[in-house]
This record gives C-alpha cells, sequence and structure tokens, in this order.
C-alpha cells in the first residue's frame, strides 16, 4: 500500500514502478476539505471561529491574524462593554462555539471520508496494475515488471481502468469491457480484452569462417554455416546443401565457381566439441534441427566429397572453386525431419517452393498454395513467414522474401600441394683434369640433381619419377664420387641417391634394370630413367608436408 504525507494541504505518495491511475482531482479535493475544517466562520471572520473571552462582547475586538491568540483590548478604550445582559451573551457565546465545533468535526469527517476513498482507490489500482500490467495513463503497458515477454500462441489479456469526478466528488471506478463494454462501476465488473499471439517464421542461415579448404578427392569436406531463429517461438528447420552453377562468383572472394561437390550432405553442431566430427564419441549426426529455441543459433555443417576433376574435365588444382549453398525449410518443433514436418503455407498467402534432397535427400518438400484473403482472429494462433531473402531456394531459383526459406552461399577451394620441381647439371669428372675443374666433353661425367619442393599447404604423397636421357649421355651405373678415381658413391651397381632433405633420410637404388628396389634404366645411351621414389623411401619419407623438399641425384656419361 502506498503511503502519502500531507503537504500544504495536498497530498503525495512514492512513485511506483510499475503504471498506475493519476487521480487529477485529488489535491483540489483535500485542498477543499482543509480549507473547509480549518477555515469554517460566519461572515464576521475570514480568520477562523471567534473565541471570546468570557466578560466580554463582539464590538472593539482585535486579535492577531488568523484568530490564534485572545482577543486585545483596543489601547485606551478599556474593556469592552457588552450590548445584552451578561448571562445572554455567555449562553450565546457557548451556542456559537458548540456550533462551529460540530462543523469542523464535520467538515473532518468529510475530509477524512476523501482521503480513505483515495487511499482506496490508489489501493486497488496498485494491486490490478500488478496483476494486469496495464493502466489508463494516456498511453499503455502489454507486460508487468518481470520483463517477461510473450511467444506465439499465448494469450494476451488487459484492460483500462477509468477514474472520473462529478461536481468535483470522485466517483468509483469503471473497468473496460469487450464486447459492448462495461458501465458497472467497481472493481471486477469489468472483463480484460484478449488475443492470441501469432506466430512470426523468421530466421537466416550466415557462413561462417572461410571458404572451406579441401582436397581433390577427398571425402567428408566441411563448410560451416549458421542458423539462428528469429522468431517468437521453437520451431524445428530442414536442411538442405545445393551446388551452383559453373560461374557463381565464390563470395569469399576467390575464382568462379568451377566444379560441383557429390554426396553433399548436412550435419547439425551437438555442442560436444567444436568443428565437425565425423566420427568417434562426439560425432555429429544429426542430419535437421529438431527444435531451436526463439533466439538460439546453432552451425550447420555442409558436408560432401570432391571430386578429382572440374566440369571441364580438367585436373582439380589449387584454387579451384565450387559455391556451395545451405537452404534452410521452416519446419514443426519437433521436427523428425520427414517432409511432412515442413511449414509450406503462412496466413498471409506466403507459401515455400520446397525442394527435394532436404534432411540429406530424405526429404522432398512439396511447394505450398498461396491461402485466402482472410482478416486476422484473435482467438487463434495464425502464421507468418517472415525472413528476409537469401541466395537460392530449394529448387535452385532466386530465394525471395517470406517464402518459409532461407539460404547463403559459402565454398569450397581446393587446396593442393604446390610442388616445383627443379633440375641442375654441373661437371664432376673428365679423363683429363679428373675433380680439378672438369670440363663436359665426351668421357666425362656430369652430375644431374632434381630437386622436388612442396610450395603448397597440403602434403604430397611422391610417387615416381621418369626421366628420358639424351642419345649424347649414357647413365653411370655406379654412381661416381667425383674424385680423382671416381670410386662408386655408395656400392657397386647403386645409381641414384634419394634423400629426404627434412627428414634427413638417404636410400640408395639400382639402374641397371627395373627391379624390385623400385629404380630402373631401360636403354642405352638415351634410356629411360625410372624412380619409384614410395619404394625407395617408404611411404613417410615419399611424403613431402608443406614446405620440405627431397632430391634425386645420378651421374651421366658424356659420349
Amino acid at each position: 500500500m502506498r503511503s502519502y504525507i500531507r503537504q500544504s494541504g495536498s497530498y503525495s505518495w512514492p512513485i511506483s514502478t510499475g503504471p498506475f491511475v493519476v487521480f487529477a482531482h485529488a489535491r483540489n479535493v483535500i485542498r477543499k476539505s482543509t480549507k473547509t475544517a480549518a477555515g469554517y466562520s460566519s461572515a464576521h471572520s475570514r480568520d477562523g471561529p471567534l473565541i471570546f473571552h468570557m466578560r466580554d462582547g463582539p464590538p472593539n475586538v482585535t486579535g492577531p491574524p488568523g484568530g490564534t491568540g485572545p482577543p486585545r483590548h483596543t489601547s485606551g478604550s478599556g474593556p469592552p462593554k457588552t450590548t445584552g445582559p451578561p448571562m445572554e451573551w455567555l449562553a450565546r457565546k457557548k451556542s456559537l462555539k458548540k456550533s462551529s465545533e460540530k462543523n469542523q468535526e464535520k467538515n473532518l469527517n468529510i475530509e477524512k471520508s476523501h482521503r480513505d476513498l483515495l487511499e482506496e482507490n490508489i489501493m486497488k489500482t496498485s494491486k490490478r496494475n500488478k496483476l494486469l500490467g496495464l493502466a489508463l495513463t494516456g498511453s499503455f503497458s502489454l507486460f508487468g515488471a518481470s520483463g517477461a515477454y510473450a511467444a506465439a500462441g499465448d494469450t494476451i489479456s488487459n484492460q483500462a481502468t477509468l477514474n472520473y469526478d462529478v461536481g468535483g466528488a470522485a466517483q468509483v471506478l469503471i473497468e473496460s469491457g469487450t464486447g459492448a463494454g462495461n458501465s458497472t462501476p467497481g472493481a471486477g465488473n469489468g472483463t480484460t480484452t484478449d488475443f492470441i499471439e501469432d506466430r512470426l517464421i523468421n530466421f537466416d542461415i550466415v557462413r561462417l569462417g572461410a571458404t572451406g579448404d579441401a582436397v581433390p578427392s577427398g571425402t567428408l569436406q566441411p563448410v560451416t554455416f549458421n542458423l539462428t531463429n528469429n522468431g517468437n517461438a521453437a520451431q524445428g528447420f530442414l536442411l538442405k546443401g545445393l551446388n551452383n552453377a559453373d560461374g557463381t562468383a565464390d563470395p569469399w572472394g576467390g575464382t568462379n565457381d568451377e566444379f560441383d561437390a557429390t554426396l553433399v550432405q548436412t550435419f547439425v553442431e551437438n555442442g560436444l566439441q567444436a568443428g565437425y566430427q565425423s566420427s568417434g564419441a562426439n560425432q555429429d549426426t544429426a542430419a535437421h534441427v529438431a527444435s531451436l529455441a526463439s533466439g538460439a543459433n546453432v552451425d550447420v555443417y555442409v558436408v560432401s566429397t570432391m571430386p578429382l576433376n572440374d566440369t571441364g574435365g580438367n585436373p582439380l588444382v589449387n584454387g579451384n572453386v565450387a559455391v556451395m549453398t545451405l537452404v534452410a525449410q521452416a519446419a514443426i518443433d519437433g521436427s523428425t525431419g520427414i517432409a511432412a514436418d515442413a511449414i509450406v503455407t503462412d496466413d498471409n498467402q506466403h507459401f515455400s517452393p520446397g525442394g527435394t534432397g532436404f534432411t540429406n535427400a530424405t526429404a522432398d518438400v512439396t511447394a505450398g498454395v498461396a491461402g485466402p484473403v482472410t482478416p486476422d482472429d484473435p482467438t487463434n494462433e495464425e502464421v507468418v513467414f517472415g525472413e528476409a531473402a537469401g541466395t537460392q531456394d530449394g529448387t535452385g531459383a532466386a530465394d525471395i522474401v517470406s517464402n518459409g526459406q532461407h539460404s547463403d552461399d559459402s565454398s569450397y577451394t581446393i587446396v593442393t600441394a604446390a610442388l616445383n620441381v627443379t633440375k641442375a647439371s654441373v661437371a664432376l669428372w673428365d679423363p683429363v683434369n679428373l675433380e680439378v675443374n672438369p670440363k663436359s666433353f665426351p668421357g666425362a661425367y656430369v652430375r644431374y640433381t632434381i630437386t622436388i619442393e612442396n610450395t603448397g599447404t597440403v602434403a604430397a604423397d611422391l610417387t615416381t619419377l621418369s626421366d628420358t636421357l639424351a642419345a649424347a649421355l649414357d647413365l653411370d651405373a655406379d654412381f661416381g664420387d667425383g674424385t680423382a678415381a671416381n670410386n662408386p658413391t655408395s656400392a657397386v651397381g647403386d645409381s641414384f641417391e634419394v634423400t629426404h632433405v627434412d627428414n634427413a633420410v638417404t636410400n640408395y637404388c639400382t639402374g641397371s634394370t627395373v627391379d624390385a628396389d623400385g629404380c630402373g634404366y631401360v636403354g642405352s645411351p638415351g634410356g629411360v630413367i625410372t624412380v619409384d621414389i614410395n619404394a625407395v623411401m617408404g611411404a613417410t619419407d615419399a611424403q613431402l608436408a608443406a614446405g620440405e623438399s627431397l632430391t634425386i641425384t645420378f651421374n651421366v656419361v658424356v659420349q
């Protein structure tokens, strides 16, 4: 209950944080009551009732303003004279005093009555406002102090309260009513005005991070999006990944679309481990969103397999791009991922285009049909599509506003090993100068070094290298060391030296014929050299990670 304090003929109370009715007449009512109670008198005085000395009569009486003290004798006049017998005047004085006291008591009761009525109205209004969260103060509030908002399907109720005066006297409040209204005064006689909050379906898909790095023929390659429910109720969603036409611009600024991914699937982040998990205890397995609360969001991964070639049949190389779209279709809350869960028509003549292959190609959504024009029905929860336009809808057409779908584009970018191969030669030994400043003439030995460097960002598994010698060259079968005697570097018959520079591993292989060690030389002179790097080095040392290098060295004899 709000307390109040009397201040100069009016009443005040603390300001409430909730809405309340302001009684515009309150100050005037109290001012009138106070003035009547304190200042009731006959026309003889403006200051209050006259209280006479027992022996005195009315003439020649003066006193302090306001009648707050005994009368004073006029200077030099002596005691006041009475105009009638003393006992008659005394009786009259007593009668006047008694009448004044009765009037004063009556007006104080009037003041108390006004004050009680005001306090009662304040208490009733405050209580009702707390319950209904609504007051008529020239504006209104739909919700109370809790700050909780209603959701789709909730009934929203409110009621107005009118306070008014008649002839300056406060009347009993009247509450509003629905239909014909309410004219019966008093709290509890009105009725609330109700409506059911309609469902706004509003959501968006946004690409995250950057283009998805992928390798040729790579499986389960992910690209990440985020889905946010901007509507006023929990919602389910069906999902679909969709390739774009060749030439579509890469939203991340790479080259235009040049190939299509295959085996396209969607998976929803389960919250156990950030990023797409393709296996293990934290594997992301859900192909659709069963329920997403209003205001919530979740990451969605489009997961695909990369081909070996682009749409023109050319091998995929570093920087090739496939633009990928994620399309979300509105569905019922608690969706099981089937086509029947899709919401394809709203109550405002909007409809969904549908599409095939939602929820990992298990749901084919049939397009909706625009319904009739109908006014809002406050007794039913109605549905309105309110999402913005996206990039591509479930059929591959342009995604328009309010169609129950939303989409955005991201991309896959092929990242492969970028290998740089160099071949250098140096004169190693000749029959005249031996190892001292040798020259390249017939009979001389020349050393070739082939260097393979991985300048890309993905590891490369090296397999074989071949080199066809010029007709004027023949292979040095023993790989001489270039000393004066030009002895074999490793052992007789070892023709090739293979070194993984970063791993500091060197192996040798023979070149007389193609044999089990993986190396060989066919034809002489001008034959073909073959080195099976994986066979010579093993899988670990035949792999070049980004920034690593490997060398293959052999000698030839000038003919």
